[in-house]
């Protein structure tokens, strides 16, 4: 759980940085930095589809790759 806590720290402080470097090249609102890194933050500690944070083995569906062999006759 503290890798979780540290990488969206991370990962907030990099989605605002980003933004920062967005609002001073760009124009963009400079509010919305930490909204954006807060919501990188989240989607990086929730990671519904569990591309940062692998799920154990008793809750990953098994895919079986079995094919059933016909008996030829």
């Amino acid at each position: 759980m503290a890798k979780r806590l540290v990488a969206a720290l991370l990962w907030f402080l990099v989605g605002w940085c980003f933004y920062e470097l967005a609002w001073s090249l760009l124009a963009f609102p400079r509010a919305v930095g930490p909204l954006f890194g807060t919501a990188l933050a989240a989607l990086v500690t929730l990671d519904p589809l569990a591309v940062f944070w692998p799920k154990s083995e008793g809750q990953r569906p098994q895919a079986s790759l079995q094919v059933p062999i016909r008996a030829e006759e």
